[in-house]
């Protein structure tokens, strides 16, 4: 592997002063237009098995859905009335065959598909035919030579990868950060994008005979999510405020080569995080892990898992996603809109703000309480929500505008 240091780096211009003070601007959110996001259409199970847990959801130009599920080696593809229409590839090591699927994305009317296991990536047209499979550069970060995973696939052919840390790496870097690298195969170039943060992210909790390795569910981790054309990246800091008066989350809008397009701090009600907020992600948490059996008594784990927890005062501004998962808060749209939701604690219904491609807040979106986003286009948006034996469901909704 070349290590990070080994290469050379891309040069990144000087941002000026005022040039920067412009872009931080707060942005008003009184006065936009309200949206909402109504459900109208349920997609069916697939031919391929009952969904566990989606990883990836992608819509073509035709609206057609395009999906990875964490227990289905293979891509699936539902047509715009809802209805399975194929399915990409199947497991396996060889051409248009996965292993571990990791990242889905549109490229013009190509779609690339990320193998994590195999360190490729295919390309295939919106049938399903495969056009070409491309081994995913040997690189690594830092002194440490941590091996880096492809996030994204960037318009100039570049990739954007990060590295494979573990938790207990991750809660060894906090006061460095993540990497986030562009690197160019051609040239045998690698650039450090941006350090990303990664506080309080780690939960390391000892059990009896090992430890417990998992998410911290109020961390304050950038979040981070890549245009559908591949030409920018959105990052989201997440500061923990300082008191009530003093919310605001940040969005940085980064081209292919990490040059600077917007930055925009955006003012936010800061949420108190209750007692009761606390007791109900561990009782859920016990529940899907059955982390009680590992402790003499269902009390023991639960003083044990609340004990290991980073408890700020108040909820993040941007919620990490579905019970903690890093996807569904930040969407970038076909349209370059970026939705970002908002973390209202125990409301009814979800919160977006929406920012068009200049970073400008345009609307503010409400939409069903439960819904994982993956994807948006200019009338549409996909998700899913649980039903009621906790089996993901995807859902198109409709983007209902109203103005002022």
């Amino acid at each position: 592997m070349k290590p990070l240091g080994h290469h050379k780096c891309m040069t990144r211009l000087p941002i000026l002063c005022s040039a920067l003070c412009a872009a931080l601007t707060c942005l008003a959110t009184a006065q936009v237009p309200q949206w909402s996001l109504v459900p109208e259409l349920r997609y069916p199970e697939s031919a391929d098995g009952p969904l566990t847990e989606i990883m990836r959801l992608v819509a073509s130009p035709a609206c057609h859905i395009y999906v990875v599920d964490i227990n289905i080696k293979a891509v699936l593809v539902f047509d715009v009335s809802g209805e399975h229409r194929h399915t990409i590839g199947r497991r396996g090591g060889g051409p248009g065959e996965f292993q571990r699927l990791y990242g889905i994305g549109w490229l013009s009317d190509t779609l690339w598909v990320v193998d994590d296991a195999s360190n490729r990536i295919s390309l295939f047209d919106q049938e399903g035919s495969l056009h070409e499979v491309r081994k995913m550069p040997q690189v690594s970060s830092g002194p440490t030579g941590m091996p880096l995973r492809a996030k994204a696939l960037l318009a100039d052919g570049s990739y954007l990868m990060l590295p494979s840390y573990s938790y207990s790496e991750l809660a060894e870097r906090e006061d460095e950060g993540i990497p986030l690298v562009r690197v160019v195969p051609t040239a045998e170039t690698v650039d450090t994008v941006r350090s990303l943060v990664a506080k309080n992210y780690s939960l390391m909790l000892d059990i009896p005979n090992g430890m417990l390795q998992a998410n911290q569910p109020w961390s304050t981790k950038d979040l981070l999510a890549v245009s559908r054309a591949g030409d920018r990246a959105i990052v989201v800091e997440r500061p923990q405020p300082i008191d009530s008066d003093s919310g605001e989350y940040r969005v940085i809008a980064l081209d292919a080569a990490g040059q600077m397009i917007y930055e925009r701090r955006i003012p936010w009600t800061p949420v108190p995080l209750t007692d009761s907020m606390v007791a109900e992600w561990i009782t859920w948490y016990l529940e899907v892990t059955a982390l009680e059996e590992r402790f003499p008594s269902r009390a023991a784990a639960h003083r044990a898992l609340e004990k290991s927890l980073y408890r700020p005062d108040y909820l993040p501004a941007v919620p990490r996603g579905a019970r903690g998962l890093f996807r569904g808060s930040v969407v970038v749209g076909s349209d370059e809109t970026v939705w970002i939701r908002r973390e209202l604690g125990e409301a009814d219904a979800q919160h977006w703000d929406v920012l068009d491609a200049n970073g400008e807040l345009i609307a503010n979106a409400s939409a069903p309480k439960g819904l994982l986003m993956y994807d948006v286009s200019a009338d549409y948006a996909w998700g899913a929500i649980k039903d009621s034996m906790d089996v993901p469901v995807i859902v198109r909704l409709r983007i209902s505008r109203s103005d002022l």
